[in-house]
């Protein structure tokens, strides 16, 4: 545990505590300074001179201890409590004494003169003990001053308080979604609770959102797709659009606001859908869906993926999954030789997966395996979509 920043007792005997050579040296210097005295310094200097190291050694310790009770967590937090209450008595209701000073402009007082009537002001500041500086002239340059000290230290009362509250807002979204994500698993492990886990999840979800949760909102949209409330899923796809557009760093901008994009394309072909004489699902084309995922027009998803080529890992099966949605929307809107180059982009994405993995089996390690899964998988869908046969499940 670290001394806090001003803590100057502590840090000077925790550099002591620490650096045994120091300790040393500072002990014998003690014992040779009380040679020359007499009686219980003299005593005292011979006892720290012979047992002087031994005698720091078990001062470590009780420092140690000390350092942990007054900086234990449950302290700090208390520290920090009183911290950001600590207040100056001289502030508090000061605003309504100091109305009584004021001089407003009216048929008797006029604009050109001071706001502030100095008499009833100056003994106000001297009631409120304002004029305690030191080698101040005046009761006003004495208040300026201590003025000037308080305000600096409420801002750092402030920073401190957001910065806590920022961190706290943070855990607090993350709590909710991880009870949000749990509550989504097991809706998958027990169908009778299905429902009621899957709701439970959403609200976790948008807990988590109002709470600032930089991730709510895609979780948020996937959750609604899961539930099948697809419009929902469409709107909020859409606001994690808009949101994403805010985002400072590029890369992270252009690859969330293409997975909305992606997203929205496979709801809109969802949308698109209908059964046939045979009781067969089957799909019209929808061009909104397939500008979303155009190779040509600019902001397509695909456009804002391809300016951060080339790509690894998970970034990697996004983009063959990326493709393998985009190949889908083209064929069912008739672009049959732009659903073939996505197709093509796809496998390409999954086989650099495959050959990106260690070639013993020795070193796959958990998470190349689910790489590997999902390569395997993507392949297969591709061969099956090379020959027409697009699975519903993949919107």
């Amino acid at each position: 545990m670290e001394c806090g920043a001003q803590e100057y007792f502590c840090q000077t005997f925790d550099l002591i505590t620490q650096n045994e050579s120091l300790a040393t040296y500072f002990a014998e210097v003690l014992g040779h300074a009380s040679a020359s005295t007499t009686g219980f310094f003299k005593i005292a200097g011979q006892i720290l001179e012979k047992h002087g190291q031994a005698i720091v050694g078990l001062f470590g310790l009780s420092f140690g201890i000390y350092k942990w009770w007054r900086y234990r967590e449950q302290i700090l937090h208390k520290r920090l409590k009183t911290y950001l209450e600590e207040s100056d008595a001289r502030l508090r209701n000061a605003e309504r004494h100091i109305l009584s000073a004021i001089r407003r402009p009216g048929p008797t007082v006029s604009l050109a003169q001071p706001l502030f009537a100095n008499s009833p002001l100056r003994a106000f500041l001297r009631r409120r003990n304002w004029d305690r500086t030191t080698f101040a002239t005046t009761v006003e340059n004495s208040a300026e001053c201590e003025l000037a000290k308080a305000i600096e230290k409420i801002e750092r009362q402030i920073e401190t308080a957001q910065t806590s509250l920022d961190s706290l807002r943070h855990q607090y979204a993350t709590a909710h979604v991880l009870r949000g994500a749990i509550a989504a698993s097991i809706a998958e492990k027990k169908p009778d609770a299905a429902s009621e886990r899957n709701t439970f999840a959403l609200n976790s979800f948008r807990t988590a959102l109002q709470a600032g949760g930089a991730n709510a909102k895609e979780l948020e949209a996937h959750q609604l797709r899961k539930m099948g409330e697809t419009q929902q899923a469409l709107d909020a796809y859409e606001k994690l659009e808009e949101i994403a557009s805010a985002l400072s760093e590029p890369r992270e901008r252009a690859i969330i606001v293409a997975r909305a994009k992606r997203y929205r394309a496979g709801i809109l072909q969802l949308q698109a859908s209908y059964m046939d004489a045979a009781g067969n699902m089957a799909f019209r084309g929808t061009q909104r869906g397939y500008d979303l995922m155009s190779r040509t027009k600019p902001g397509s998803a695909w456009s804002l993926r391809k300016t951060y080529k080339p790509m690894r890992g998970w970034d990697l099966v996004e983009e063959g999954d990326v493709n393998l949605i985009a190949a889908f929307v083209s064929h069912h809107n008739g672009a049959k030789i732009v659903a073939k180059d996505h197709l093509d982009d796809a496998a390409d994405a999954y086989a650099g997966i495959l050959s990106s993995l260690p070639t013993s089996r020795i070193w796959i390690r958990k998470h190349h395996r689910r790489l590997e899964h999902e390569a395997i998988k993507g392949l297969e869908n591709v061969a099956l979509a090379r020959q027409g046969k697009y699975a519903p499940e993949w919107l």
